[in-house]
């Protein structure tokens, strides 16, 4: 019914991305094209690769006939070594002309590469388009695996992550799409020398942990909490370049928020948000100060912190990881009950 399908088309997801595929279908099937490129877009906007979506869009947009099923895609679980071999991972669009993301103006540039706003050609809609540094992808192999991870963070939403699109090649170039959120970052604010009030980083502090809750449910870890990669746009928290952990890793600035020595894990996640979070209350690096015991208490260098607050960073910063908290949880839940404190 009419009704149904308003409804349905407010309600894309991960979880309902196949019905979207077979609504389409159904609308293309039965003749009523514009019906169908708008929810095939609706489904590009979740999955940039989702099946065969893009060659049915351009096909429908030229005129052409309705194409038949694409054949469901298999599970990670179920591809053999061979499989993968014969057909790799990594989603490519640059073989398209003209190319289906334009570049516009620089909004970023840094380790991991430079960063446009670029306009969707099928859409309009605008994406960030981060095109990669070549020394941080050594090879095929390299690339094949970069793809295969940002695929599956593509399949990922939450409302304070910056959604990853996924992995192209641009201009003979690599190149990650993901939405494009128009705002600033934390790091801005501490290098005009602001900090932030307690209230604020105790707000930051409950939506970070709580986003990580849901990534650690996933398995999956971020990697990169750093200011930087923490966003505000019209008032919502954004955390970004979720999926490049890997290649950020291998970039080695001078003084980071990550966990010295540490594997990429869960603990090294909570580190870095507490590492973060004592960063933009204080104006202070903690790294930049004696670690443990010598570390100063956050009280000492900004006013109105509550002795709830000065506890919970520094054990968040211990130097040993059995001391610290165990998940995003425990800290989530500290956060909650120092409410009435801050």
């Amino acid at each position: 019914t009419t009704e149904f399908t308003i409804w349905f088309r407010k309600n894309v997801s991960p979880v309902t991305i196949d019905l979207f595929y077979w609504l389409a279908m159904g609308q293309e099937a039965a003749g009523r094209v514009k019906e169908a490129l708008d929810v095939y877009r609706k489904v590009m906007a979740e999955d940039l690769m989702y099946r065969d979506v893009a060659r049915r869009v351009a096909r429908l947009e030229a005129g052409g006939a309705p194409l038949t099923p694409a054949p469901a895609r298999p599970q990670a679980a179920a591809a053999t070594p061979e499989a993968a071999a014969a057909k790799p991972s990594t989603p490519t669009v640059g073989a398209a002309k003209p190319p289906r993301f334009v570049p516009q103006e620089e909004i970023g540039r840094g380790p991991l590469g430079v960063v446009f706003r670029a306009e969707d050609q099928v859409d309009g809609r605008s994406v960030a388009l981060r095109f990669l540094p070549p020394e941080l992808i050594s090879g095929p192999e390299a690339l094949r695996t970069l793809g295969a991870e940002l695929k599956a963070i593509s399949a990922v939403s939450h409302p304070n992550l910056v959604k990853v699109l996924g992995l192209i090649q641009l201009e003979g170039k690599p190149a990650v799409i993901s939405e494009f959120v128009k705002g600033r970052n934390f790091a801005e604010a501490l290098k005009s020398g602001h900090k932030m009030t307690v209230q604020r980083v105790h707000g930051l502090g409950r939506i970070v942990s709580q986003t990580l809750v849901f990534l650690h449910e996933k398995g999956i870890v971020h990697g990169s909490v750093q200011p930087s990669n923490i966003m505000v746009a019209s008032g919502i928290i954004k955390l970004a370049d979720l999926g490049l952990a890997r290649l950020a890793r291998s970039v080695a600035p001078s003084l980071d928020y990550r966990e010295p020595g540490a594997p990429n894990d869960v603990a090294a996640d909570l580190y870095a948000l507490a590492a973060t979070l004592y960063h933009l209350l204080t104006g202070i690096h903690p790294r930049s100060k004696p670690q443990g015991a010598g570390l100063p208490l956050p009280s000492t260098l900004a006013s109105g912190v509550s002795e709830a607050l000065d506890k919970l960073l520094l054990q968040a910063l211990h130097p040993r990881r059995e001391l610290r908290f165990a998940s995003a949880e425990e800290i989530q839940r500290e956060l909650k009950d120092m409410v009435r404190l801050v």
